[in-house]
């Protein structure tokens, strides 16, 4: 019976999941079933209160402390900079703190070369200012187009009456 908070609040942290956690050097399949025996004695013991789950947030951290340094000392000379599907970087770093696991770089290709990836990258936000260029000039042009029409029927509403007033013709329309 573990705690949905419990594990909430300490799996959950940070993005790490269990998966991604025990293909790390610092969790095995020993230490992970270990911190989940903690877990349910604490739970038992103090019937889940707020005691209970600090005890325990505190042991799993310590857990997860030391396979994230193992993480970040093996991902620094394992991973490459790569694109993520919106063209933002996907550093060593970010990988390291989100939990993700980044391809290791085996030649230049656009998915992991740093090179090309800032190129597509730097495509990718001109291209995206363009659109947006391009959006506000036809918001402008719609504007105007409409700020014509109406100008143009108030020409000729005025028109009209002006017609009525000099010629003494009465429209249908203003008959009273």
């Amino acid at each position: 019976m573990i705690p949905s908070e419990a594990v909430g609040s300490i799996i959950g942290k940070k993005g790490t999941v269990i998966k991604q956690m025990r293909l790390t050097d610092g969790i095995t399949q020993c230490s992970f079933q270990r911190a989940e025996g903690l877990l349910n004695r604490c739970f038992l013991e103090l019937a889940g209160s707020a005691a209970a789950i600090d005890a325990v947030f505190n042991q799993v951290v310590g857990i997860i402390k030391r396979a994230r340094t193992n993480m970040k000392n093996r991902s620094r000379a394992d991973h490459s900079w790569r694109l993520t599907t919106n063209g933002y970087f996907l550093t060593p770093r970010i990988v390291h703190h989100t939990g993700q696991r980044a391809p290791k770089c085996m030649h230049a290709t656009e998915v992991n070369n740093h090179y090309v990836a800032k190129k597509t990258s730097k495509r990718a936000k001109d291209e995206r200012n363009r659109a947006i260029e391009l959006l506000r000039g036809r918001a402008t042009e719609v504007n105007d187009r409409y700020a014509a029409k109406k100008k143009k029927m108030a020409k000729r509403a005025t028109e009209r009456k002006m017609a009525i007033e000099l010629l003494g013709v009465q429209d249908r329309r203003h008959r009273a």
